[in-house]
């Protein structure tokens, strides 16, 4: 903050009528003053204006305002990691549900193609990676024979 800036606004601060109506008031103005105005990443002219307006509880209240900093900044940081953390959830579960919707539409197929199907084959399926159902799909179009889908592996 630019030096000459910073005594002019510790002495006004004093005056402004809205601290007349408690701490709670001054730290949420304190607040909003540094997270959205100046920047004060030391602290600095916080500690100031408190030590001009309310200089008997200075310490006490920069202890106050910085838990309640510390735990906003916790529960927005919490928020944001839960939302994250549900959105990947989210993808995979999608993801999990369309490789489902593949097995499960491959098996159809063999069945309606080949008849009914062995344990074993079925467990081939179901154990496959993506790109192998995809094989295995376009192979059931041509395959004459149930061998033939399953021939690349």
């Amino acid at each position: 903050m630019d030096s000459e800036l910073h005594p002019n606004v510790t002495h006004s601060f004093a005056r402004l009528p809205c601290l007349r109506l408690g701490h709670d008031d001054l730290l949420t103005f304190l607040y909003y003053l540094v997270g959205h105005l100046v920047e004060d990443p030391d602290g600095d002219l916080v500690r100031d204006i408190l030590r001009d307006v309310v200089p008997e509880e200075e310490e006490s209240m920069v202890t106050q305002t910085a838990r309640k900093w510390l735990a906003e900044g916790f529960d927005e940081g919490l928020a944001k990691g839960l939302l994250e953390g549900e959105a990947r959830g989210e993808a995979r579960g999608e993801a999990r549900g369309e490789v489902k919707g593949r097995i499960e539409m491959l098996l159809r197929q063999l069945r309606r193609r080949f008849g009914p199907l062995s344990p074993e084959i079925e467990a081939r399926v179901r154990f496959a990676d993506p790109d192998r159902l995809d094989r295995w799909s376009d192979s059931v179009l041509d395959a004459r024979t149930l061998s033939d889908v399953f021939r690349d592996g």
